[in-house]
């Protein structure tokens, strides 16, 4: 590269010194665009384990909630500490998920630094994710803090904003992991995988 279009690359700056010329050269040749590093390629190649974490710890707190909450006795049963702990390794787990969805997206980068999974599926399931999220986290602190104070408000059936707002969030869960798992097993099946 010749002085002058060195100079041109660097913006025509006149004045600097040499070794600043240079050093600001290198840095912008040192540029790769195809290694980005982020937050989603840190987590690449650790997908698998996230998943059977993330599987294990549901699965757990899926069972042991049975035995610890009865949702017709909420008031009664929400307060017992191994349903507030239950609770808490529940919303840890529906954390995890959104880490599951950052490596899996980063499994699929491209080496050009492009994606092959399209980011509708995990727009949607990360909204999902994080609407589940705050659901457990309302049963997780706020369920058992109304059953000290208002056990009353625990009794009744839930209604009007309430209803949409749950409902809704489980819908975008779902439908979220479902438009995410049919991207992954499209281009799973693209690129020769099963």
């Amino acid at each position: 590269m010749s002085s002058t279009s060195l100079n041109a690359s660097l913006g025509g700056q006149r004045g600097t010194s040499p070794h600043d010329r240079l050093a600001e050269a290198y840095a912008v040749a040192s540029i790769d665009p195809t290694k980005r590093e982020g937050p989603v390629e840190e987590l690449r190649g650790s997908a698998a384990q996230l998943c059977i974490v993330t599987g294990t710890l549901t699965a757990l707190t899926s069972a042991i909630g049975r035995f610890v909450s009865d949702p017709s006795r909420l008031a009664e049963t929400s307060d017992d500490p191994a349903a507030v702990i239950n609770g808490v390794v529940a919303l840890i787990a529906s954390l995890l998920l959104v880490f599951v969805l950052l490596a899996l997206y980063g499994e699929h980068r491209e080496p050009r630094g492009g994606h092959r999974l399209g980011p509708v599926g995990l727009i949607v399931a990360l909204v999902g994710t994080v609407l589940l999220a705050g659901d457990f986290w309302f049963e997780a602190f706020v369920v058992p803090y109304l059953a000290d104070v208002a056990p009353a408000a625990l009794g009744g059936d839930p209604g009007g904003a309430l209803l949409v707002g749950a409902v809704s969030s489980f819908i975008v869960f779902a439908v979220g992991w479902l438009l995410f798992g049919i991207e992954a097993y499209r281009v799973g099946r693209c690129h020769g995988r099963r």
